[in-house]
C-alpha cells in the first residue's frame, strides 16, 4: 500500500505511532529465502517443494505443492513399515533446513536499518531469520504452547529489537513448528486459551499497530 492510498490523519497516526515505537512487525515466509546448492535464491515453499520431491521421488503432478508431501510420506512409511523405518514430515523439513542459509530482501533489511523496532514477530519457522535481521541470538524467543514462552515488554528497547516465532521454529520434535493447517488451529487455539497464552507480551501487542509483512 503507497501512502498515496492511506488519508493524511492515518498517515500521520502511523509516523507517530513509528516514532513511539507502537508499531510491531510480522514477517511472513514469503519474505524469507533460501539459497540452493548452485547458488540461486528461491521462496522457502518453492525450496522445500524441490528438496522433497527430489527426496521421495515424486513428480510434480503428484505433489504439486507442499500439502501433498504428507501423502507421499504416508506412502513412503507404509512400504517402509517391516524395515522399522519411517519419518514425518516435521522432521523432513527440519532436516531440509538445517544446513542451508536462510536471507532476507535487501529493503527489508533497509527498513530494519531506518526504522526501530522494539519487537519483531516472524510466522515462518525459518531459524536464523535474527542474523540476517542483525539481531541477537539471545533477543529470540519462540513460542511453545505453553504460557511460559513468554517476554518481559520491559526487557524491549529499539536499541536492541527482540524477534520472536509465533508458531514455532524447525526442530526435530514432532508438531513443535507449524506446518500443517491442523498445527495452525492448534497455534490459534493456544494463542487464545488463558492457560497457554503468554499474557505478558499478550498485553504489549494489544495496544500496537501491525505492519505485515509477506504474509500472504
Amino acid at each position: 500500500m503507497s501512502s498515496n492510498s492511506i488519508n493524511p490523519r492515518n498517515w500521520g497516526l502511523l509516523l507517530t505511532a513509528l516514532d513511539d515505537g507502537r508499531v510491531v512487525p510480522i514477517i511472513g515466509d514469503a519474505l524469507i529465502q533460501v539459497k540452493d546448492r548452485d547458488g540461486a535464491l528461491h521462496s522457502i515453499d518453492s525450496f522445500l517443494l524441490k528438496r522433497l520431491q527430489e527426496r521421495f521421488n515424486a513428480d510434480p503432478e503428484q505433489c504439486p505443492d507442499l500439502s501433498h508431501v504428507e501423502d507421499l510420506i504416508e506412502s513412503y512409511n507404509a512400504r517402509q513399515r517391516n524395515a522399522g523405518d519411517s519419518t514425518d514430515i516435521y522432521y523432513e523439513i527440519y532436516d531440509c533446513l538445517r544446513d542451508v542459509e536462510v536471507s532476507v530482501p535487501s529493503f527489508l533489511q533497509d527498513l530494519f536499518k531506518e526504522c526501530t523496532f522494539p519487537l519483531i514477530l516472524t510466522t515462518s519457522y525459518a531459524k536464523d531469520i535474527e542474523r540476517c535481521l542483525g539481531i541477537a541470538k539471545e533477543r529470540t524467543g519462540v513460542y511453545n504452547k505453553s504460557a511460559n514462552s513468554d517476554i518481559d515488554p520491559k526487557s524491549l528497547s529499539p536499541l536492541h529489537p527482540f524477534l520472536y516465532y509465533l508458531f514455532g521454529r524447525t526442530s526435530i520434535a514432532k508438531r513443535s513448528f507449524m506446518v500443517t493447517e491442523d498445527d495452525l488451529l492448534d497455534y490459534l487455539h493456544c494463542w487464545h486459551d488463558s492457560d497457554t497464552r503468554p499474557e505478558k507480551i499478550s498485553s504489549f501487542l494489544s495496544d500496537k499497530f501491525i505492519l505485515i509483512l509477506g504474509c500472504p
